[in-house]
Parts: structure tokens; sequence; C-alpha cells
């Protein structure tokens, strides 16, 4: 039983190898599966979308932001713009310079069309030079809490000279604290105006209803001679520009020229 047993073995395993071969290659062979996955070849929807997404290329919003807004003398004065914030105010005219400090207007004059500029020390600027001013609007305030509005510059530029501010017509009822401040840096002109005294400043006088004349932007040797004048004496004309000091308007006279008798 043994042999034959054998034989019938030998033959079985003779008969599956004459129609396959190696009983364990079939394995290997049919086994394609790491052939035909192209899952990770195929799957490009990670890749293509970080090509397109141009969002943040094109969100320029940071870098025009930043910059001032164009604007003009009257809408800085009449409160279009906050304090503390930056304005740029081109084409205006220097009409009165100081040590720190310089006023400028439009050209045609007119309420509202002056300021005050804080320009910083050797500002070299020049009654009548043209500039375009960038800085930041403030109030300031004397002892007694009486608010001017000004600019303090950060950039100034220098376009020309060009012709002359126009004054504005004022009398001293138009300078008083209450109602003055649509004038507030202008360059006005304040007729038929008669010397009451001397004082209360140094270099100051004061005419008709009690407005005071204030001559600090003129060196010594031209405010003492007028300062020091007779009671009564009446100019044709004075004019100056008008500021904020010791609790309301002041009108400041440049130049013994700007009184006229």
């Amino acid at each position: 039983m043994r042999p034959l047993m054998m034989s019938v073995l030998i033959g079985g395993l003779v008969s599956c190898m004459g129609q396959s071969g190696d009983p364990f290659e079939t394995d290997i062979e049919t086994d394609t599966d790491t052939d035909t996955d192209t899952d990770s070849d195929s799957d490009s929807d990670a890749d293509t979308d970080s090509d397109t997404d141009t969002d943040i290329d094109t969100d320029t919003d940071t870098d025009t932001d930043t910059d001032p807004p164009i604007d003009t003398i009257p809408g800085v004065q009449t409160g279009g713009i906050a304090a503390s914030e930056m304005v740029q105010i081109d084409g205006v005219v220097v009409t009165a310079t100081w040590v720190q400090h310089i006023w400028v207007g439009e050209v045609a004059g007119g309420p509202n069309t002056g300021i005050r500029v804080v320009a910083g020390a050797s500002h070299g600027r020049v009654i009548g030079e043209e500039l375009d001013i960038t800085g930041f609007i403030q109030e300031t305030t004397d002892s007694t809490g009486f608010e001017v509005t000004e600019i303090d510059a950060s950039l100034i530029v220098a376009t020309g000279v060009t012709d002359a501010v126009t004054p504005t017509s004022v009398t001293t009822s138009d300078l008083e604290a209450a109602v003055g401040e649509p004038y507030e840096g202008v360059l006005v002109t304040l007729t038929g105006a008669t010397f009451v005294s001397s004082g209360p400043g140094l270099a100051q006088f004061t005419v008709g209803d009690g407005l005071v004349i204030d001559l600090d932007l003129m060196p010594a040797s031209d405010f003492v001679p007028i300062t020091s004048g007779a009671a009564g004496t009446t100019w044709t004309s004075i004019t100056g520009v008008v500021d904020g000091r010791d609790g309301g308007y002041v009108l400041r006279a440049r130049t013994p020229a700007d009184l006229v008798e």
C-alpha cells in the first residue's frame, strides 16, 4: 500500500507542476496592487489649490491706508478733521514767522483760511513762500484754558513763491474771544484803530474796546517806539495774524510797516 500511495502522491504533484510550474510562483505574479495604485499621483487637488489662491498677493490695503488726507485750511479749522489726525495741506502761503512757529493761509483770504504751524527751530521759512505741509492737528491751551488749533508739522516742502495772501478786513468786535474763532490764524487788517494804552505785555498795546495788538514778532528795536506811543494815536490800519493768548485773541503785527498811520 505505501508504494502505491507514494506513486499517487508523486503523480499528483507532477500533474500540478505540469499545469502551473513552481507552486509558490503564482502568489508573486498575481499580486499587482503596488503597480496599479496610482491614488497619490492622480490626487492633484492639494497641489492646485495653493497655486491658484492669490488673495494674499492682491490685498494691498496696508500699503495705501497710511497716506494722510489732502485737505484745506477751512476743512481743518471748521472741525472737518479731528484733533490728533494727520493731515496734508498743499499750496498754502506763509503769512508770518516766529521762533518755532509760522502762520500760513490761503491766497484768497477770508474766515477760516489761516492756521498756526509748529515748524521747529531754525525752520528758515519766509513770508510769501508757498508750502505743502504734512502734520498732526492739535489743540493747544494757554494758562487760562483758551484753545487754539495748530498743525504740528512732520514734513514741510517749499514749492515756490506766490502772490501774497489777501488780508481779511475785521473790526475789534470781530476778534472778541466769544466770536473770533473764524479768524484764528488768519491774516487780517483792522481799520481805524486808536491807541488806548501800553501793555498788558512788554510788546503789547491795546486799541479800541480792549483788543490787544501784539508786537512779539518784531525785534525790540522796532516795537518799543510803538508801544510807548501816546494815547489817542490812531492808525489808518493795522495788519497781522490773529492768535490766541491770555484767554482771548490778539492781533500780531509782523513789522512796523503793518501799522499805517
